[in-house]
């Protein structure tokens, strides 16, 4: 009985979970993470182009507490991070506002 139970635990400490890498909807976020991707593991958000990130700037490796804790995932927050897009009205003013001060 002691070595059944030795073992299992022994193979539960050898099963290392991994989020798999994140993924977003909008192609515009840039991520930097951490090479590891295990519990408590960190990735940056950041818009290309310097658009404006609407929602979390940072999402965390998280163990699923409901069901099956070898299960991970990403915690991205209430809402999955996006960059906020400029209308081509807001990039003209932004251009005449910047070239007419020079």
């Amino acid at each position: 009985m002691w070595a059944s139970v030795i073992l299992k635990i022994s193979m539960t400490m050898l099963v290392e979970s991994r989020c798999s890498p994140p993924t977003f909807d909008d192609s515009f976020i840039q991520l930097n993470c951490s090479e590891e991707l295990t519990y408590g593991s960190k990735c940056n958000l950041r818009c290309f182009a310097n658009f404006p990130l609407v929602g979390n700037d940072t999402i965390v490796c998280e163990k699923n507490s409901t069901s099956d804790q070898t299960k991970m995932y990403w915690d991205k927050g209430d809402f999955e991070p996006y960059c906020q897009r400029k209308t081509v009205y807001d990039l003209v003013l932004h251009f005449f506002l910047n070239v007419g001060s020079s």
